[in-house]
């Protein structure tokens, strides 16, 4: 779990730099109740600017973690 929501953030930071103000995890993952193969990561991340060019660059992040995750997309705010 550390492993890929470390690649998650590292990812989104890369593709928003400095409009990406925060990535919050919520859920069974932030309770401690998360259980490994049964439980999502869910994940809310707060821009500094949303229009459709940022969510362009962010895109590809969103389809690596949602396909090859296999996580269900970030919230954007």
């Amino acid at each position: 779990m550390d492993r890929k929501l470390t690649e998650l953030v590292s990812r989104l930071k890369e593709a928003a730099g400095k409009n990406l103000e925060s990535v919050v995890l919520y859920g069974s993952a932030a309770t401690g109740a998360y259980r490994p193969g049964s439980s999502d990561l869910n994940v809310l991340c707060t821009l500094v600017t949303m229009d459709v060019h940022e969510l362009q660059l962010l895109s590809p992040v969103v389809l690596w973690w949602t396909h090859e995750e296999k996580e269900p997309p970030p919230l954007f705010f």
